[in-house]
């Protein structure tokens, strides 16, 4: 009888141990993914999105300054000419280009995203300019 008891006291802790072994289990499996989506997508995505930011913000400095330039130069026919065209220049590469390539779009949903349409980084900060989407 003493036997007996020890043994069914043996099997309900091995069943209890299994049970809460396996919630371990599933809890540790779900932080890999999640810290797996964090280095290979979210990071990657964002280190992405900061370079062609940053190519975007040379390109918009430098018909910028094209475009002051010949704003300040003397105003015959080939000079209007090319202002006209660095006018074009500056005003297309005003707006935040598209992002392309961006691998977490099949993956989880982040929910804090700029805006780009409230916010633009070619501008000073103004407060409350920028919406989270």
């Amino acid at each position: 009888p003493e036997l007996q008891e020890e043994f069914g006291y043996n099997a309900e802790t091995q069943k209890l141990l299994c049970k809460n072994g396996e919630t371990l289990l599933g809890a540790v499996n779900f932080f890999v993914s999640s810290i797996n989506t964090l280095v290979n997508k979210t990071m990657e995505d964002t280190l992405m999105t900061v370079k062609q930011y940053e190519t975007a913000r040379l390109e918009y400095d430098a018909y910028r300054t094209d475009l002051e330039e010949l704003s300040l130069g003397p105003r015959d026919a080939s000079t209007l000419c090319r202002l006209d065209a660095a006018q074009a220049n500056f005003q297309a590469h005003r707006a935040l280009p598209p992002i392309k390539g961006l691998r977490w779009g099949s993956g989880p949903r982040h929910s804090l995203h700029l805006n780009p349409s409230a916010c633009s980084p070619w501008g000073p900060f103004k407060e409350g300019s920028c919406g989270l989407v």
